[in-house]
């Protein structure tokens, strides 16, 4: 009787997940870049925990990116792509229910695109996807769009007074040698310092801080580049002479500091070691 029951029960779930199938949204999931973003996926008649793996996949690039996955009753976090590490989650109370739909945090503009939601089980498995699409900035993107912005109108308003000091000529801009190298030191350094955040800020948006360290490390660099290519630097007051001596060589640490820890970091996410 016992091993008549058995076999009953055994049937009984085989008919239950041998032709389950995996819903997903019907339309593309909008959302706000920098916001969390949940993309859908459940089943209509919940599946045994045991033996269930679900898999979420990116498949819309050149290698499928594992986003997450979730095996032998948790999830691997180490086996993500580093893109979503710490990004990427489910809702694991939820998931004996039938809820296997991804939580998406903090989106960026690469998350933009197909997901995959890969369902498997002893007896089978199913998919479904789902697309994102980003809508809008958020106020983190609209802080690097002011920034350089800012940036290029210094550039643009201290253009014309540098011009003309450095050909020597009078104008309403220069009415003495010394204001017009503060007009020239403005253009030289004023934009290079408002892109400087900018570039951090749109690494830590879209996660590639590594090559915001860069960017921010020789727009720094640029500076010493500029004062150095001046034509006219001979002349330069002697105070500020002694100045950008000593700002020159904290720029030149800050920038081998920067590219050591770029250096790092990029090799920890990576996943490699020294």
């Amino acid at each position: 009787m016992t091993a008549v029951l058995r076999t009953w029960l055994a049937v009984c779930c085989w008919a239950l997940t041998a032709g389950f199938s995996v819903l997903g949204p019907a339309e593309p999931v909008a959302a706000v870049l920098g916001a969390n973003v949940v993309l859908p996926c459940s089943v209509l008649i919940p599946l045994p925990v045991p033996g269930l793996e679900i898999q979420w996949t990116k498949t819309d690039t050149d290698t499928v990116r594992t986003v997450h996955l979730f095996s032998e009753g948790e999830s691997w976090p180490e086996s993500q792509d580093r893109r979503y590490r710490g990004r990427a989650e489910l809702f694991p109370e939820e998931i004996r229910s039938g809820n296997y739909s991804l939580k998406l945090k903090d989106l960026r503009t690469e998350d933009q695109g197909e997901y995959r939601c890969i369902v498997s089980t002893d007896s089978g498995s199913a998919n479904a996807t789902a697309e994102v699409k980003a809508l809008g900035f958020s106020g983190r993107h609209i802080c690097v769009l002011l920034l350089s912005f800012a940036a290029l109108g210094v550039s643009l308003l201290t253009c014309v007074p540098t011009l003309l000091h450095l050909l020597n000529i009078k104008s309403i801009f220069d009415c003495e040698m010394r204001a017009g190298w503060w007009w020239c030191l403005v253009n030289c350094i004023a934009p290079c310092v408002l892109l400087f955040p900018a570039f951090i800020l749109w690494g830590v948006i879209e996660g590639f801080l590594q090559e915001a360290l860069t960017c921010s490390t020789i727009i720094l660099m640029r500076i010493m580049l500029l004062l150095k290519m001046s034509p006219r630097l001979h002349k330069l007051p002697e105070t500020y002479c002694k100045i950008l001596k000593e700002l020159s060589i904290s720029v030149v640490h800050f920038a081998l500091i920067t590219l050591i820890t770029a250096g790092k970091k990029h090799h920890i996410f990576s996943g490699k070691c020294f």
